[in-house]
């Protein structure tokens, strides 16, 4: 199985309560997961991620969410 190997910065996960950012494969659409509190985010870049997380009520901004 080949695997496909992208840029870092496409290769995000943003996470929400307990605080986690972290690269993953494979970026392609939000999975979520309300009893562990956590949003998974898979998306070609953190832009996005960060957008959707916004549209969702889940944070304001990456930025405020990295430094709390």
């Amino acid at each position: 199985m080949q695997q496909n190997h992208l840029d870092h910065k496409e290769m995000k996960i943003v996470g929400y309560k307990d605080t986690f950012i972290e690269e993953y494969e494979t970026l392609k659409r939000a999975f979520y997961d309300y009893d562990t509190s956590y949003i998974l985010l898979r998306y070609g870049c953190l832009d996005k991620a960060e957008k959707r997380l916004i549209e969702l009520e889940m944070i304001v901004s990456v930025d405020k969410f990295m430094n709390e």
